[in-house]
C-alpha cells in the first residue's frame, strides 16, 4: 500500500496536506496523534469513504480490491455493525460479494473466521447489541479478515476496550499478522499500543505527517517537539520503554489549530516550547523523517 502526496479538501479548507508513506506486507505501522490531527480521515480516504463535501488530491495505490484485498476496521463497532443483522450474516457478506462462495461455504468459512478470532461460534446467531465490546470488537476483525486480505486498516480498535480485552485484541493482530502475513495501518492515540505492536510510527499533527521513524529510534530519540511533548504525557511504566525514574507526566498546553486558521510556519508553533521567532514561522518540509527546523538544536 502506498500514499503519495494525499491531501483532503473541504471546499478551500485542507484537513490532510501532503501525506505520503507506504506499508509493506507484514509490517505494522502506527499512526499516532491527538484527536483532530486527521488520522481517521486519512484511513477513510483509503477505503474511498470520503463523504461528497470532501475532495481529494494525491495518488493511493492499494494495488487490489478494496473490501477484498484491503479492509477495515472500524473506532466502534456499535456504530459500524448493522443492529437488525446477525453477525454471521455481516461476516460472511464480502464473502458472497466478493468470492462468490455457495451459503454452505461461506457458512464453513464464517465459523472458521469465528475460531481464528476467539469468538465462540454461539455468538454467531447472535445481534450486535447481544454482545460484549470485545466480542463486537472481534465480530469487526472476522469481518475485515473474511477474504484474506493483504492489508488492514486498524482506526483506534481498542479504545472503548478495558485493559484485559485491549491486551486479547492486541495480541490477536499480532498473531493474525504472523499467520497470514497481512500489513497493518494501526491508527490509536496510545503510545503505550504502539510500544507493543509497531514495526514503524507515523506521527500526524494538524493535518501533517511530522514525524516517520522505527519503533526503536522513535521511543529512544523521538525528534519532532510534538512527538516528545506526547512521550512526556505518558505514565512511565510502558513496556518495552524506560522513560526514567520518578519523571513527572507532562502536560501539553492548548489544543490542535483550527483547520482553517493554520499558521504559515510550523503548525504546532504556538505550543511548542522550542519555538523560535523568525525561523519556525516559515512553511516547513518534511526532511529526514521530520517536520521541524530546529531538530539539530534540540537537546
Amino acid at each position: 500500500m502506498k500514499l503519495q502526496h494525499l491531501s483532503i479538501m473541504a471546499r478551500d479548507i485542507c484537513l490532510v496536506s501532503d501525506v505520503s508513506f507506504s506499508i509493506a506486507r507484514g509490517e505494522t505501522v502506527c499512526l499516532v496523534g491527538e484527536s483532530g490531527c486527521g488520522k481517521s480521515l486519512t484511513a477513510k480516504a483509503i477505503m474511498r469513504l470520503l463523504g461528497s463535501a470532501l475532495s481529494m488530491q494525491g495518488s493511493i495505490d492499494i494495488s487490489g480490491v478494496l473490501g477484498k484485498n484491503v479492509t477495515m476496521v472500524f473506532q466502534e463497532p456499535m456504530t459500524a455493525l448493522n443492529p437488525v443483522m446477525r453477525v454471521d450474516t455481516q461476516i460472511g457478506e464480502s464473502l458472497i460479494v466478493h468470492m462468490q462462495l455457495t451459503r454452505t461455504q461461506v457458512q464453513a468459512r464464517v465459523a472458521e473466521l469465528a475460531h481464528l478470532v476467539g469468538l465462540p461460534e454461539r455468538c454467531l446467531k447472535s445481534y450486535p447489541h447481544e454482545l460484549s465490546g470485545g466480542q463486537r470488537q472481534r465480530v469487526m476483525i472476522a469481518a475485515a479478515l473474511a477474504c484474506s486480505p493483504d492489508f488492514v486498516i486498524a482506526d483506534e480498535p481498542t479504545t472503548a476496550l478495558d485493559t484485559t480485552v485491549q491486551a486479547q485484541i492486541l495480541e490477536l493482530f499480532a498473531d493474525l499478522k504472523r499467520k497470514t502475513g497481512m500489513g497493518i495501518l494501526f491508527i490509536t492515540h496510545d503510545l503505550g499500543v504502539v510500544a507493543q505492536i509497531a514495526d514503524r510510527v507515523l506521527v500526524m499533527y494538524a493535518g501533517q505527517i511530522v514525524e516517520e521513524a522505527t519503533r526503536d529510534t522513535f521511543f529512544a530519540t523521538p525528534s519532532h517537539p510534538y512527538s516528545r511533548a506526547l512521550m512526556g504525557s505518558m505514565p512511565e511504566f510502558v513496556p518495552g520503554v524506560y522513560l526514567g525514574q520518578g519523571r513527572r507526566l507532562q502536560a501539553l498546553p492548548g489544543k490542535v489549530p483550527d483547520m482553517a486558521e493554520l499558521p504559515a510556519g510550523c503548525r504546532f508553533a504556538e505550543r511548542c516550547s522550542f519555538f523560535q521567532s523568525g525561523v519556525c514561522e516559515k512553511p516547513i518540509p518534511l526532511v529526514n523523517g521530520v517536520r521541524c527546523v530546529r531538530v539539530g538544536e534540540l537537546c
